[in-house]
């Protein structure tokens, strides 16, 4: 796994995480998010469009750059999740917590194989764990 950072608008920062995110890779992460948020940037954006894989060991990497930035006042969001990653966030509980947008009706079928939505273009979110 890399990591790359992006800085297109003024106040976001994108960190874009690239191949697989587990026990492996996650400390690694863990020290580039942790690098960003000490920054203070307004919001914080972490790119998983590029995201291939991710265990329970990231999604913890991921809860804890989101705590951290809720600490610093730090705006902590995850976007453009492939389906099997959205699905991971999903099941955890976490979606609602770092994501601002629908599960996206792909993630659908990994989580409920043979459910559909009522809402077009989204699945059933579940109830806020948190």
């Amino acid at each position: 796994m890399h990591v790359r950072v992006r800085r297109d608008l003024p106040g976001v920062v994108r960190v874009c995480l690239v191949g697989d995110l587990d026990i492996a890779t996650g400390d690694d992460c863990r020290r580039a998010l942790e690098a960003e948020l000490a920054a203070r940037p307004p919001v914080l954006v972490i790119d998983a469009s590029d995201l291939r894989f991710m265990a329970a060991a990231g999604v913890r990497t991921l809860v804890d750059a989101w705590r951290v930035g809720r600490d610093l006042g730090v705006m902590v969001r995850i976007e453009s999740a492939r389906p099997q990653v959205a699905a991971v966030l999903w099941i955890t509980g976490v979606w609602d917590v770092l994501c601002d947008q629908p599960l996206p009706i792909e993630a659908a079928r990994f989580v409920a194989p043979g459910r559909r939505s009522a809402r077009r273009g989204s699945a059933p979110l579940p109830p806020n764990r948190w």
